[in-house]
């Protein structure tokens, strides 16, 4: 990912974030492609809830192509995203 991406997405977080220009108080999490297409963003007061959120959101889309896989016991597996790649 090229630096400029990185800048570049920093700025998306600043016009997005709405809660915290009006706050303060809230923390931004976006998950971008590596060209700078904003995939998710979301807010929270916790930092850590922010980023559980956008990764959350972008895995249901499956626009960035995740597969998520939970609560893992033989012989079941519950799939959240991507049903399709299991085999």
């Amino acid at each position: 990912m090229e630096k400029e991406v990185l800048l570049n997405a920093i700025e998306e977080i600043k016009e997005k974030g709405n809660i915290w220009r009006r706050t303060g108080g809230t923390h931004s999490s976006l998950i971008c492609t590596k060209e700078g297409e904003i995939v998710s963003f979301c807010e929270d007061v916790s930092r850590a809830c922010s980023a559980d959120k956008a990764v959350g959101a972008a895995l249901l889309s499956k626009n960035i192509g995740m597969t998520l896989v939970a609560f893992v016991r033989k012989p079941n597996l519950y799939v959240y995203s991507g049903e399709e790649r299991i085999l």
